[in-house]
């Protein structure tokens, strides 16, 4: 028997503007990329996340997986939920060996926690992921997370930062960073001078301001007024609102696109603008300079610490540094960046995460005599 994993994201998606089982059925959000991520090892994956609904759904993603839609008990805000439900179904899809391992996606207070006890409680494997990067605050905030966290048979993480914040409590973690997909390569196509990409969904005002995008706006406001012919292509969920508030010629708005039009767009760019004030790691850096084009982003981004001389790493998101860095930029520094990013991408391959995170699920499942 190989991996059935079972991966939970434990919080609501009414809140980031996902209200429907078609949108769900069609969201790229980390937990159905880790889903695919088994599934192209072909192992087995369901989906859970919660709901303010009444009813349990069920209905496969469009890769293919199950997804599980289960409602809340009680929900005091985004992020502090939780669910009776949930507990119960996984336990009966560990029962009748529908899953045999679960996979947390990120810390979340109370639910988490139940679920850790819960596992422990019924010899149910686990994993927890650690995706906010804010962890040790958590902490301070939430001392629960100190005893629950240590519930779970492997944590990962994907910032340099909390694997020190695992040591600071006295556990080991292991680095497991995001992948590239196969499709994100650089094509030769030919790229247009001072065109700027942002990738992100910035669905709230939450969200907006940690992406940095009034730096973005603010950047392209400056940049264009010294070189009318500029123009900036937004890619990603945005509010209505905050698109009619932008007044800027030449800004592009893409909304969510497939990875083939994402991939061409990152290969037409000549850079890609993140001035995120808080990034666990960013699969767009990564993914942009696998396609050739080098990103600008900042020091509180979890890849600037993997990336030297790779990305361009700015200290905090200031829209006038980043017009004096890409004024700055000289054509042969931007094909040595381009050149090392591509090679710095190989080391991301979907293939090797596939591999290393279904040798992690085989080693915890070998523990409990499972597999």
């Amino acid at each position: 028997m190989g991996a059935k994993v079972g991966i939970i994201l434990p919080h609501t998606q009414e809140e980031f503007g996902i209200v429907s089982k078609e949108q769900y059925s069609n969201h790229d959000g980390y937990e159905h990329k880790y889903a695919n991520l088994i599934s192209d090892a072909g192992e087995e994956a369901i989906v859970y996340y919660l709901h303010h609904g009444k009813e349990t759904e069920e209905f496969r993603h469009a890769e293919g997986h199950l997804c599980v839609s289960v409602p809340v008990d009680f929900s005091l805000k985004p992020g502090l939920q939780f669910s009776s439900i949930l507990l119960k179904r996984i336990k009966k899809d560990f029962e009748e060996k529908k899953i045999n391992i679960v996979h947390v996606m990120g810390y979340y207070p109370v639910i988490y926690d139940a679920i850790a006890l819960f596992c422990r409680a019924c010899s149910i494997p686990l994993v927890a992921q650690m995706h906010s990067g804010r962890n040790l605050s958590r902490i301070v905030r939430f001392p629960m997370l100190f005893f629950t966290l240590r519930l779970a048979d492997k944590v990962l993480y994907v910032d340099p930062d909390e694997g020190r914040m695992l040591k600071f409590i006295f556990l080991k973690g292991e680095l497991f960073p995001n992948w590239v997909e196969d499709d994100f390569f650089d094509m030769g196509l030919k790229r247009e001078k001072d065109r700027f990409l942002f990738v992100g969904n910035v669905g709230n005002n939450e969200r907006m301001r940690m992406k940095g995008f009034d730096v973005l706006l603010d950047f392209f406001r400056k940049y264009s007024k010294r070189r009318p012919l500029a123009k900036l292509v937004i890619v990603g969920k945005i509010m209505e609102e905050q698109k009619n508030a932008v007044k800027e010629k030449n800004v592009e708005f893409r909304g969510t696109i497939s990875r083939k039009e994402l991939a061409e767009e990152y290969n037409k760019a000549s850079l890609t603008v993140l001035p995120s004030r808080f990034e666990p790691f960013s699969l767009a850096a990564l993914e942009s300079i696998a396609c050739g084009t080098p990103s600008v982003i900042t020091r509180h981004f979890g890849i600037s610490k993997l990336i030297p001389g790779y990305a361009l790493v700015l200290e905090d998101a200031d829209s006038g540094k980043i017009i004096d860095l890409v004024e700055s930029l000289s054509a042969s520094k931007w094909e040595r960046i381009k050149k090392k990013g591509i090679e710095f991408a190989e080391m991301f391959k979907k293939k090797k995460s596939s591999e290393k995170l279904i040798s992690i699920y085989a080693s915890i499942l070998s523990r409990y005599g499972i597999g």
